[in-house]
């Protein structure tokens, strides 16, 4: 059975209970889960599990495995708090678009003018299913962009706040923005 990934229809929520449904180790399952794991460039949640600490979070098929730590005690069918760090979260929901043309130290003052003019508009962020059987994800910004994430994801630009902006070069002919919040 998969598990009910609750930060795809709240990714506001910050807890939940759920039953664990395997342990093997100090890999553990949960019918549900807050937890976003790794997928899509979005990095895992930082949270605890019956209050032991989400040492790595894996997407396995249609589940998640979480590794606690090997000491954690858990045995199926427990009953378990599934808990955020909400302030990591945030501040990762708030981060999201790519940017593929040019030199990106270029396009700086475009960029922060545009997203200035996009986080003054307060615009919603819609997310959905493009395929749902196939666990495909998106964002949708109105006359903006529609872009597939299977991440966690603000409710409107307006959250995002001020940002300023650096160039980073990881290699192989990429160039990337980094993002900094200033809030």
């Amino acid at each position: 059975m998969a598990v009910r990934k609750l930060f795809w229809e709240d990714p506001y929520l910050t807890q939940t209970t759920a039953r664990v449904t395997g342990v093997h180790g100090a890999e553990v399952t949960v019918d549900r889960t807050v937890a976003f794991a790794f997928s899509g460039g979005q990095h895992s949640d930082r949270g605890t599990i019956g209050g032991h600490e989400i040492l790595d979070a894996d997407v396995r098929a249609d589940e998640i495995v979480y590794t606690l730590p090997a000491d954690h005690g858990l045995t199926p069918d427990d009953i378990v708090v599934v808990a955020i760090d909400w302030y990591a979260r945030y501040r990762i929901m708030r981060l999201d678009f790519a940017w593929s043309a040019g030199s990106i130290a270029e396009a700086f003052p475009l960029v922060l003018r545009d997203l200035r003019r996009l986080v003054a508009a307060d615009l919603e962020i819609a997310s959905g299913y493009s395929d749902e059987s196939a666990q495909h994800r998106y964002w949708h910004i109105e006359g903006f962009a529609q872009v597939p994430c299977g991440g966690t994801h603000i409710r409107r630009t307006g959250e995002l706040g001020e940002i300023s902006l650096k160039r980073e070069n990881p290699g192989a002919g990429k160039e990337r923005i980094e993002i900094r919040l200033l809030d």
